[in-house]
């Protein structure tokens, strides 16, 4: 197994080797996983967080992020008690080394945000 944090055969297998595509879904998930970290952090309920914690550990998979969607995996199962926060922490660094990787993709064009 690679250290990198995302698959890139199961990347390249999921976009038919389109590299454009492959950076503008690793740039959406960046983006979609930041947002449901903050949902998971603010989630009120089991419920929010499960919903939370699912669509991200689909998202994670979905693109290769193995690592991450183990992560998640044990948010998950563990919920929005102390146990379940514990793992914040970690799904912020992982996320963080997706977005490292990400943002180091030979090929990226540059934005002027």
């Amino acid at each position: 197994m690679s250290d990198a944090p995302i698959d890139l055969a199961h990347l390249g297998r999921y976009t038919a080797g389109d590299a454009r595509l492959e950076r503008e879904l690793l740039d959406l998930f960046v983006r979609t996983a930041g947002d449901c970290l903050a949902r998971l952090d603010a989630a009120p309920d089991a419920r929010a967080w499960a919903e939370a914690a699912h669509g991200l550990r689909g998202a994670a998979l979905g693109i290769g992020a193995a690592r991450m969607a183990v992560l998640v995996a044990r948010a998950e199962a563990c919920g929005p008690g102390a146990a379940g926060r514990e793992v914040l922490p970690a799904l912020a660094a992982a996320l963080a080394e997706v977005q490292a990787f990400a943002a180091g993709r030979p090929g990226r064009e540059q934005s002027c945000r």
